[in-house]
């Protein structure tokens, strides 16, 4: 019935565009399925180097939603099991 309190979240900084912000780990598609997750979805981040994160959107910790694009076919399938 107690109510823990763990404080204020941290809130993650927007790195540059085409940086990395983390990755993201899906355990239901394998042990080992993960995906980076770059800022930006222009084509030169979703076409080569993996999930891109929408600037319009929230950072982790944040309120809101933080929303991602990636091809699920093409340049690199990122979101093949999906």
């Amino acid at each position: 019935t107690g109510h823990i309190d763990y404080g204020t979240p941290v809130v993650g900084k927007a790195p540059a565009h085409g940086q990395t912000i983390g990755i993201m780990y899906i355990p239901r598609f394998g042990a080992d399925y993960t995906r980076p997750i770059i800022e930006g979805t222009s084509a030169d981040v979703l076409d080569t180097l993996g999930l891109g994160h929408y600037g319009s959107t929230s950072m982790p910790g944040a309120i809101g939603n933080f929303a991602v694009a990636g091809h699920r076919q093409t340049h690199g399938a990122v979101l093949d099991n999906i």
